[in-house]
């Protein structure tokens, strides 16, 4: 082959690729896909471990949150009225382990239950951050049936993730230690599209959100479990004490009840505080996560739960 000849196929070559990857931020991005999408792999393999290597069908069960999304939530409590009359607004809180800020509208609890099956779908049966699904398999997921309303409002909830900005400070260490150790800042859900004709659904969930695996925070949701449980409050206790390790190690956990209150966004009067989050207690008991609980005269919530005895 000439020189001539060769310089030509150089050049074109040299123009595919511009014509391909036309900026370093894609190329940044796609690096960034095919990283999570190791993460996701790796996080499943982690998660077989973590809960004493079930088969896939079990496996298909559970969902797998980055743990300081569940000590640190952005996830609130709302009634039908709120969800429905919710506004775009601007809001920054603080929290037992950190300070949660948001952009655009409130995410509830029910927004929180899209994005555990999205998650599902993502970590247990793609393995990617990126996949396809429909709203029928979502309903299918959730237990509900499938209809107009239940598929709006799957697809307003996850064009709200894809909308609502959220930023996380998680803080470690306490007093004078106390330092900031990890910071998030993007919408849950990068990309979404849906085929009205053929009802799938294109999630991307975000890749950086997604790499939060990589550090090994990760709390196992038993989402038919979750599912058995009527109450928002309750949902959210039961995501906040998946978290806590020790409950499992020791059998029995202790929690300031304000401490508890402000990590689900729990907020009123103390003693309507007390009898909703006893409402909620007495729920995971009568569905046996706990076999005894206590709100003392100190306002101290302590859980006694037999050890791994849910997910183990």
């Amino acid at each position: 082959m000439t020189d001539k000849k060769k310089s030509t196929i150089r050049q074109k070559m040299e123009q595919v690729s511009k014509e391909i990857i036309k900026s370093d931020g894609e190329i940044s991005l796609f690096k960034q896909q095919v990283h999570s999408s190791k993460i996701v792999s790796d996080a499943v393999k982690e998660a077989r471990q973590e809960i004493q290597h079930p088969p896939h069908e079990q496996l298909s069960l559970f969902s797998f949150m980055p743990t300081s999304m569940t000590r640190t939530s952005p996830f609130f409590p709302m009634s039908r009225q709120q969800m429905k009359d919710r506004t775009p607004e601007k809001l920054t809180f603080p929290t037992a382990w950190g300070e949660v800020s948001f952009k655009g509208e409130r995410l509830s609890v029910y927004d929180e239950s899209i994005l555990l099956n999205l998650l599902r779908l993502s970590s247990v049966k793609h393995q990617s951050a990126e996949f396809l699904t429909t709203q029928h398999e979502i309903c299918r997921l959730m237990g509900v049936a499938p209809g107009k309303n239940p598929y709006n409002a799957i697809w307003n909830s996850i064009e709200r993730m894809t909308e609502t900005n959220i930023k996380l400070k998680i803080y470690s260490g306490t007093g004078r230690n106390r330092k900031l150790s990890k910071e998030m800042s993007g919408s849950i859900i990068s990309f979404a599209g849906r085929d009205h004709k053929t009802g799938k659904l294109k999630v991307v969930l975000n890749p950086y959100f997604i790499e939060t695996y990589a550090e090994g925070l990760l709390t196992n949701i038993d989402l038919k479990f979750r599912t058995s449980l009527s109450g928002d409050i309750t949902k959210s206790l039961y995501r906040f004490f998946q978290s806590q390790r020790p409950l499992y190690d020791q059998g029995k956990y202790t929690v300031s009840l304000l401490k508890l209150c402000t990590a689900i966004n729990l907020t009123g009067e103390p003693f309507r505080l007390r009898s909703r989050i006893r409402a909620g207690l007495k729920e995971l008991k009568k569905n046996g996560y706990f076999y005894r609980y206590q709100i003392d005269k100190n306002d101290l919530v302590s859980v006694w739960q037999k050890k791994k005895a849910i997910n183990k």
